[in-house]
């Protein structure tokens, strides 16, 4: 039966391989349809059905993982890996910066600032970078700062599909920073501050932020602006095997709703923590999957996904992180 359940839920995530999810990165803006809508129909109610059914799939394992201690120890039990997960998240985060100074952006691939505060923007991810080796700690809260500064520079249509992915790595530096970095850890001791620092902290964090930014990018992106992402696929119209497989019925529009839906399943489970492991390697292998398929540019824009993948792949279902290690301040 658990055969079963496994064999069927891979099928019905076919429908949703395309959560190459910042559409923004390949479509310009005056290229979009504006004024492309849904109408439900046979396939998009079978796409719902397959959408609940995931689901139904997910809470089955995590029920199964709690009773039987096989499945717990593949789908649940935390397997850190002695602190080079976050050693390995300082570094991606190391990497994104330095190819965004040389690339001339600002945090991600389109987030372009203007002439007069392109060399202000270069300073700042200079000194994000900078204070990577120095203290994770200051990294985080510099990170923050930048944040909470970025409305005034962007504007917040942009903004909203990298926001919750940022705040996490923010906080995941802050939360993890007396772990990776002996200045942080002393500093911390000495103020003592009320605040869970640790890996446990750090980890729930980012499960639930990059679960809040696939939700966004979902409904933002391709639910309620389906324009976008029908330009993508008729750009790219060799993501929609299921008509190239001769189901002419299974339209590209068809295509973007069920990647909607896959998007947004993908991240009210990992907000929840339901069978959190499953769904993130599923998550994984599909920007894996996109990022060969469409290129070197998408790879080095989801090189931060990767590394809080690995992160959620580490540390198990959120009912399980209590058991792993975390700082303590005595």
């Amino acid at each position: 039966m658990k055969k079963i359940y496994i064999i069927v839920i891979l099928f019905f995530l076919i429908f949703s391989q395309n959560c190459f999810a910042h559409l923004r990165w390949f479509v310009e803006d005056e290229g979009i349809y504006k004024d492309v809508t849904y109408q439900m129909d046979w396939l998009m109610l079978l796409i719902l059905l397959g959408g609940a059914f995931f689901v139904f799939v997910c809470v089955r394992l995590e029920k199964i993982s709690s009773e039987n201690n096989s499945f717990y120890s593949i789908l649940s039990k935390p397997y850190p890996m002695a602190g080079l997960e976050w050693h390995f998240l300082s570094f991606i985060i190391a990497v994104m910066l330095t190819v965004n100074i040389v690339q001339g952006v600002f945090l991600a691939p389109n987030l372009i600032l203007s002439e007069g505060m392109k060399t202000n923007g270069m300073i700042i991810q200079l000194s994000v970078l900078a204070m990577l080796f120095v203290s994770p700690l200051f990294s985080g809260v510099l990170l923050i700062l930048i944040i909470l500064s970025l409305p005034v520079m962007l504007p917040m249509e942009l903004l909203i599909d990298y926001l919750f992915e940022f705040v996490g790595l923010a906080l995941a530096l802050i939360l993890i920073s007396p772990r990776i970095n002996l200045r942080d850890r002393s500093l911390l001791k000495k103020v003592n501050v009320p605040i869970p620092f640790g890996a446990t902290s750090a980890a729930r964090v980012l499960r639930i932020a990059i679960g809040l930014q696939l939700l966004v990018l979902a409904v933002h992106n391709k639910l309620l602006d389906p324009g976008m992402g029908l330009v993508f696929m008729e750009e790219n119209s060799f993501y929609n095997f299921i008509a190239l497989m001769g189901f002419e019925q299974f339209t590209n529009l068809h295509f973007v709703f069920a990647g909607g839906v896959a998007e947004s399943l993908f991240g009210i489970m990992l907000i929840l923590g339901i069978s959190t492991r499953f769904v993130m390697l599923v998550v994984a292998f599909f920007f894996i999957m996109t990022s060969i398929l469409t290129g070197i540019h998408e790879l080095v824009g989801h090189l931060p996904i990767f590394s809080i993948a690995l992160i959620i792949l580490s540390y198990g279902s959120r009912s399980n992180l209590k058991k792993t290690y975390s700082v303590r301040f005595a």
